[in-house]
C-alpha cells in the first residue's frame, strides 16, 4: 500500500518538470491538460489509499516502505527516504490533492489572460509535489526536505508577478520568516538524533504506554529516554517551525503580505494546504509534545492570543483578501488550541473543515476580483448580489460555516475544540486548568468576532447597492513600462468620479471553470462536518474521522454532556450575536466612516507590529550592516588588501633585478650558493 504514496508523488513533480521545460512552447489547453491530470492522476492514487485503509485492523493501518531510496550510510547510520501510510496521512493527502485539483481547474478562468500562464501551473504542480512529500515522510530528515521545499514554492507563488516591488517584497518576507522556522526544525532534529540515534517516526503505541515495542523517535520505547530538559526544548523548537509555517505569533506577518500573489495561489497555500503543515507535525509529533507537562499550555496560549489577535485586525480591514488572510491566522490559532487540549483529532477535523470554505471564500473574492477588473477594496463593491448569484449563495455558504452557524461544517470543528478545552480545564489541576478555562473562553469570544467580521465582509460586497465605478484594469503583470505606469497612478473607481468620467459598468458572473469548484466547496462546506462526532447528542457511535486517526493519535478525552451542551450554546450565541451585530450595521450596504478611536485605529493599523519591527531589528541591522561595510571596506579590507598587493609587487620588483641575463652573474649567484652549503656542513659537523 505505502507504494501507492510513490505514485501520489510522481505526477506533479513530472508535471512541473513538464511545464518548466516545454511550458512556453506548448498551447494552453496542452498546459491544462499537464496541470489538471498530473493533480487529478495524484487525488486518485491519493483516495484509493485512503481507501485500502478503511475497514482495515488497527495494527494493519500503518504501512511503511523504507527501500525507497537510501540515502547515506555510515556504520549504523542508515539514512533512508521512505513514505509513510497512516491514517493521518491519507487524511492530509486527500485533502492537499482533493482541494488542490479543485483550485487548479479555477486557476484556468482566472489566469487566463496572465502572459506567464504556464509559469504559473509549474509553480503550482511543484507545490503540491512539496506538500505531498511533507505529509508522506516517514522520517523527520525527509519531513524537513518537504518543509523546505514548500517554502521554496510559496516563495516562488506569492512573488509571480515578479515585476511589482511589493510583491517581490511580500515573498522574500515569506521567505525569511519560515526559514527562521525551518532552524528551529533542524535543532529539534538534531536533539532528537543526539538523544535517540535516530530520526524516524518508528512504530507502537500513539500514546506512549510503557512496555510497548517499537523502534524510532515516535515510540513508547524512545519516551523513557529523554531527560526533562529536552523533552521541553525538542517540543518548543518543532513548535517554532509549526508557528512560521502557521502564523501564528509571533512570526504570522509574512501571510497577510502573501496576499499580494495572485487569488488562487492564496487559496492553496495560505488557507488549505500550506499554513496547516504546522498543526500537521503537531499532530505527527504529538508523543513528544505529551512528555513535557508544559509544553502544551504553551502551545495552547499561543494559539488562544493569536485566534483573538487576528480576529481583531480582521475587523477593521477594508481589504477583502486581508480580511480571509487574518481570518486564516485565527483560525489556525484554533486548530492549536484542540490540540493543547490532547485532542489532536479535533485540530485535524478543523484542518479538513477549514481546507473547504475557507478555499471556498478565497476562490469566491477571487471570482468578485476577477469581475471587477482587480478590485480589492470593499468600499468600490457592493449589491453584487443580483450580477453574481453563484458566487453570492457559495459566498454565503462559506461565511455561515466558518462563522459556526449549524449544521455547516465549520460548527462541528469549531465545536469540538471548545468542548475539548471545556473537558481539559475540568481535567486537570492546577493553574493549568484556570489556563484553558481561559483559552475556552478566548474560543467563544473569537467565535463572535469571526461571524462579526465575516458578516461584515458579505454584506459589504454583496448587499446595499454598488459603490464603484466599473471594473477597472485586473492586476495581472504586465511589461515593465506598464508597471511604472501603474506605480505612478493607481486608478480607482473613486478616482474616476472625480474625473468625471463614465460610471457605466459591465459585471459578469465567472464563467463556469471557476463556478463549477465553488459549488462543489459549497457541497463540501456544508456536510463535510459529518465525518465528525455527534457525542453533542449523545451518539458517540458516529465518529468516523475520529475513528479513523485513533490509531495515529490516540482517542481524545470524553467530557461529559452538559459541559458540552454549555460549550456549545455559548458559542453559537455569541456566533448569533455576531452576526446580528454585524447584519445592523451593515446588512443594507456597507457605509465606512473613519474612526478617530484609538483602539479601532490601532486595530487598523494591526497593532504597528511591522512598524515596531522595522524600527526595533530591521533599522538597527541595516545601521550596524553600513557602519560595518563603510569601517571594514573602507579601511581594513581595502586597506589591508592594498597592503598586501604593494608587499607582492615590493617582492616581484626585487625579484626582477635577479633576472639580469649575463651568464656572469648567474654562475656568481651559484658559486655563493655553494659557498654557503659547504660552510654550514662545516660548522654543523
Amino acid at each position: 500500500m505505502a507504494s501507492l504514496l510513490l505514485w501520489v508523488l510522481i505526477p506533479p513533480l513530472l508535471g512541473f518538470i513538464i511545464l518548466g521545460l516545454l511550458g512556453r512552447t506548448l498551447p494552453r489547453s496542452a498546459i491544462l491538460t499537464v496541470a489538471w491530470g498530473t493533480v487529478a492522476l495524484s487525488f486518485l492514487f491519493a483516495l484509493s489509499a485512503f481507501l485500502s485503509l478503511l475497514g482495515v485492523h488497527p495494527d494493519s493501518q500503518r504501512v511503511s516502505d523504507a527501500s525507497v531510496y537510501t540515502w547515506a550510510i555510515a556504520g549504523d547510520l542508515q539514512v533512508h527516504f521512505g513514505l509513510l501510510l497512516d491514517p493521518l496521512s491519507a487524511t492530509m493527502l486527500l485533502v492537499i490533492t482533493g482541494v488542490g485539483l479543485l483550485i487548479h481547474i479555477y486557476s484556468a478562468g482566472y489566469m487566463a489572460d496572465d502572459p506567464g500562464f504556464w509559469r504559473f501551473f509549474s509553480y503550482m504542480n511543484f507545490f503540491i509535489f512539496a506538500m505531498t512529500l511533507l505529509v508522506s515522510a516517514d522520517n523527520l530528515l525527509f519531513l524537513l526536505v518537504g518543509w523546505g521545499l514548500v517554502g521554496l514554492a510559496s516563495f516562488l507563488l506569492i512573488g509571480f508577478w515578479y515585476q511589482r516591488p511589493a510583491a517581490t517584497a511580500a515573498a522574500r518576507k515569506a521567505l525569511v520568516i519560515n526559514v527562521i522556522g525551518d532552524f528551529g526544525l533542524m535543532l529539534a532534529i538534531f536533539l532528537l538524533f543526539k538523544h535517540l540515534n535516530t530520526v524516524d517516526y518508528g512504530y507502537g503505541g500513539p500514546n506512549c504506554i510503557p512496555g510497548t515495542s517499537g523502534y524510532g523517535v515516535l515510540t513508547a520505547a524512545s519516551c523513557q529516554q529523554l531527560g526533562s530538559l529536552v523533552s521541553l526544548a525538542i517540543p518548543l523548537l518543532l513548535f517554532v517551525a509549526c508557528a512560521a509555517k502557521s502564523a501564528q505569533l509571533p512570526l504570522y506577518m509574512w501571510l497577510p503580505d502573501a496576499m499580494e500573489g495572485p487569488t488562487p495561489v492564496s487559496a492553496l497555500i495560505h488557507a488549505a494546504t500550506m499554513v496547516t503543515a504546522g498543526v500537521y507535525l503537531v499532530a505527527r509529533t504529538h508523543v513528544l509534545f505529551t512528555l513535557s507537562p508544559y509544553a502544551l499550555p504553551i502551545v495552547g496560549a499561543i494559539g488562544g492570543l493569536t485566534a483573538l489577535f487576528a480576529a481583531t485586525i480582521a475587523l477593521t480591514q477594508l481589504d477583502i483578501k486581508r480580511v480571509l488572510a487574518y481570518s486564516t491566522i485565527s483560525q489556525l490559532g484554533y486548530m492549536f488550541m484542540g490540540e493543547s487540549a490532547g485532542s489532536y483529532s479535533a485540530g485535524i477535523f478543523h484542518l479538513t473543515t477549514h481546507a473547504y470554505f475557507k478555499a471556498l471564500l478565497f476562490l469566491g473574492a477571487g471570482a468578485v476580483i476577477h469581475a471587477l477588473g482587480g478590485e480589492q477594496d470593499m468600499r468600490e463593491m457592493g449589491g453584487l448580489r443580483y450580477r453574481m448569484r453563484i458566487t453570492f449563495w457559495t459566498f454565503l455558504i462559506a461565511v455561515l460555516a466558518i462563522s459556526g452557524i449549524p449544521p455547516f461544517a465549520g460548527f462541528w470543528s469549531k465545536d469540538d475544540i471548545l468542548g475539548a478545552l471545556l473537558t481539559q480545564a475540568t481535567s486537570v489541576g492546577g493553574a493549568v486548568r484556570y489556563l484553558y478555562y481561559g483559552l475556552w473562553g478566548l474560543g467563544v469570544l473569537t467565535a463572535g468576532l469571526t461571524a462579526l467580521y465575516m458578516f461584515r465582509l458579505f454584506y459589504g460586497i454583496f448587499m446595499g447597492s454598488y459603490r464603484g465605478a466599473g471594473p477597472l484594469k485586473h492586476g495581472h503583470a504586465g511589461s515593465d513600462e506598464e508597471e511604472e505606469e501603474e506605480e505612478e497612478e493607481v486608478i480607482t473607481a473613486a478616482g474616476r468620479r472625480r474625473r468625471g468620467e463614465s460610471a457605466l459598468y459591465e459585471i459578469y458572473e465567472a464563467p463556469a471553470v471557476m463556478t463549477v469548484p465553488l459549488v462543489i466547496l459549497a457541497i463540501l462546506s456544508t456536510i463535510g462536518g459529518l465525518v465528525g462526532s455527534f457525542a453533542l447528542f449523545n451518539y458517540s457511535r458516529w465518529q468516523p474521522l475520529n475513528t479513523f486517526l485513533e490509531p495515529v493519535l490516540g482517542s481524545a478525552p470524553e467530557g461529559n454532556l452538559p459541559l458540552l451542551w454549555l460549550s456549545t450554546g455559548a458559542s453559537l450565541i455569541f456566533a448569533l450575536l455576531g452576526l446580528l451585530i454585524a447584519w445592523r450595521r451593515y446588512g443594507q450596504g456597507f457605509v465606512y466612516k473613519e474612526s478617530r478611536n484609538p483602539f479601532y485605529r490601532l486595530a487598523y493599523n494591526k497593532y504597528y507590529v511591522d512598524e515596531i519591527g522595522v524600527a526595533l531589528l530591521i533599522n538597527p541591522l541595516l545601521w550596524l550592516g553600513r557602519q560595518a561595510s563603510a569601517l571594514l571596506e573602507g579601511g581594513l579590507l581595502d586597506g589591508g588588501s592594498r597592503l598586501v598587493g604593494r608587499a607582492f609587487s615590493l617582492l616581484s620588483a626585487a625579484g626582477r633585478r635577479l633576472q639580469t641575463g649575463y651568464v656572469r652573474n648567474y654562475a656568481l649567484a651559484i658559486l655563493i650558493g655553494v659557498v654557503l652549503i659547504i660552510l654550514y656542513y662545516v660548522v654543523r659537523g
